[in-house]
């Protein structure tokens, strides 16, 4: 396995390599057009020169047509190449960022819900978000996927090892997610690009009738035949004419439905290219893991590839391109029958994919969010896939932090709630860590509740719920109090209790929108009913009272606290646990220094 400093000495040494090729099919790419331009200007002369001087220079300015062909395609070719490692060098421009905790990734901010259990208390979206620097997704599909995965936990054992197994393999592949991020990005995905396939693969279908399967041969015939017969005059312009209308009345009179159906797939040709290459990684890797054989599995249907298929559609829709251009929708309908041929090649690829296109996407999405929590695992070595207890409600981990602060800032604390009905009431001093340790509790369970790394020595935990209060906000618009608002939270925490759930519950400063002595007996009248539904988790609170109940319910309630010590005139924390309540309180220190008159 790569430890952190190595697989960055290896993104590193692949940034250098990408952008020394990028500059060097830059240079290549600035020479193909110069010769492109040169070559046309010698194919020109050559053929204006055949026409004034002699017919057999055509010969030359055929030579110079060829080149002239040959340099586009090549041209193509090399600018298709450049893309790619454009791209792939941001890729891995990306992952070197995210080492330093810069993360370039989307945020979600359109996943924010204040009233989620536990999401916006815990930051898992939005700016310096857990899902910003998990989300190496490049569809709204996949950024879906992960998004669920971090708001609806994985409760069953078996699963939650399934999903730890396929994100610790993906970890082992980076530069095959490289290069699977790379084909995703050159995609230019737009929010609405898989909806709009899906709604045109289950749209009815026109030209599948047995009439069009004869048509399109035919006519081809027909036309070719009246056209030779214009040429050596054996037909009058004006046959020729009234023959013309016919191939055209018919694209014309289907005109306004072909180009309602192709308007949903045009100009997705290099997108859906870019979905086949990435069908076709996932088709070709080699997995041991089940749950990534599975998502594998759903990309064939009876030895159908995923990837040729989707390959297939995109050239058609480039065929049916062509029809943009008027002159070209006169000569190829004339000729071929174009939109109507096209229409039914489409058409055909409809009816043999249209049960299979869903479960593509599916597995694509899948692989995305899987691989951003490998990206994630990739980055952070030192994060530990954690162990599964069957003790219910129970959670113990050595050295957590907070996977969100830099390593060189981190502090890390033991965790242990032990089991059902546990309490920890957590005391301490302003800005002294009891926030953030809630949040360091509650940020892991969520990393572990997707199968994902949590960042922890040690971390054992029992699979379940949770529910968080840790900053509640009031709105102005529903008329809403801050302790109204409150209250609602922790109605739904023992409305949840009282159904059956099992819950991790964790609180800041309960009641704090009241008057200190209803907020004192409405907090141990709280948490005598949490402990009697059999919830576990922990409150932090300054309200030192609340500690005196462990002498109560000793089996129940555990004291832990952070403490604040005042050195020189000068606060200091050291940001570690300890059992027992907090002894020094720092609110009238910091008033003092600010200028306030106690």
């Amino acid at each position: 396995m790569k430890t952190e400093t190595g697989m960055k000495e290896n993104y590193q040494h692949w940034h250098v390599d990408t952008l020394s090729l990028v500059a060097k099919l830059k240079r290549l790419n600035s020479l193909l057009s110069w010769l492109r331009l040169l070559s046309f200007l010698l194919l020109a002369i050559s053929f204006v020169m055949a026409l004034v001087y002699n017919i057999n220079l055509m010969m030359i300015a055929g030579l110079f047509l060829i080149i002239f062909i040959g340099l586009i395609i090549y041209n193509v070719k090399v600018t298709e190449k450049l893309q790619y490692n454009e791209t792939f060098s941001k890729v891995i421009d990306d992952e070197l960022a995210a080492y330093d905790h810069n993360y370039t990734f989307d945020p979600g901010e359109k996943y924010i819900d204040s009233a989620h259990p536990y999401s916006y208390d815990l930051d898992i979206f939005g700016q310096g978000s857990l899902f910003q620097s998990l989300n190496r997704t490049s569809t709204l599909h996949g950024s879906d996927r992960l998004a669920a995965m971090l708001i609806r936990s994985l409760k069953d054992a078996d699963t939650i090892k399934e999903h730890q197994q396929a994100i610790d393999e993906l970890s082992q592949k980076p530069l095959w997610l490289a290069h699977f991020r790379t084909y995703g990005n050159m995609g230019n995905t737009s929010d609405t690009a898989e909806s709009e396939l899906l709604e045109w693969v289950n749209s009815k279908p026109l030209f599948l009738s047995r009439i069009y399967g004869i048509l399109i041969p035919i006519i081809p015939l027909i036309s070719l035949t009246v056209t030779a017969l214009l040429i050596f005059n054996l037909i009058s312009i004006t046959a020729f004419t009234l023959y013309l209308l016919l191939p055209l009345g018919i694209a014309g009179f289907f005109g306004g439905k072909i180009s309602k159906k192709h308007m949903q797939l045009s100009r997705k040709a290099s997108l859906l290219n870019n979905y086949s290459r990435r069908l076709k990684l996932l088709e070709d890797e080699k997995y041991t893991g089940s749950l990534l054989q599975k998502i594998q599995l759903n990309t064939k249907n009876n030895s159908k590839s995923a990837g040729s298929a989707i390959r297939q559609l995109s050239k058609i829709i480039s065929s049916m391109d062509a029809r943009l251009n008027w002159i070209m929708w006169i000569i190829l309908n004339f000729l071929l029958l174009w939109d109507v041929r096209q229409m039914r090649r489409l058409e055909l690829w409809q009816y043999r994919h249209r049960d299979d296109i869903d479960h593509w996407f599916n597995a694509l999405a899948e692989i995305e969010a899987l691989g951003s929590l490998a990206g994630f695992t990739i980055i952070n070595r030192s994060f530990v896939f954690p162990e599964i207890s069957k003790e219910r409600l129970m959670v113990k981990a050595k050295e957590a932090g907070h996977p969100l602060i830099p390593e060189a800032r981190r502090v890390t604390n033991d965790i242990l709630i032990n089991g059902m009905g546990s309490f920890n009431i957590v005391t301490g001093a302003n800005m002294a860590g009891k926030s953030t340790y809630l949040r360091t509790a509650g940020i892991n369970l969520v990393l572990a509740g997707a199968g994902a790394p949590v960042c922890a020595g040690e971390f054992t935990f029992y699979p379940a719920s949770m529910i968080t209060s840790l900053h509640t906000v009031d709105s102005l618009n529903s008329n809403k109090s801050y302790f109204f608002a409150e209250l609602e939270r922790l109605k739904q925490i023992i409305d949840e209790l009282n159904s059956g759930e099992e819950l991790y519950v964790f609180l800041d400063e309960i009641l704090k929108g009241t008057n200190s002595y209803d907020k004192q007996q409405g907090s141990k009248a709280l948490l005598k009913q949490l402990i009697s539904l059999k919830a576990a988790g922990m409150i932090a609170t300054h309200d030192l009272d609340l500690g005196q109940l462990e002498q109560s319910f000793p089996a129940n309630l555990s004291n832990f606290c952070f403490e604040a010590q005042i050195m020189d005139d000068k606060l200091h924390f050291d940001y570690k646990i300890r059992k027992g309540i907090a002894q020094n309180m720092n609110a009238t220190f910091l008033m003092k220094h600010m200028g306030i008159t106690l």
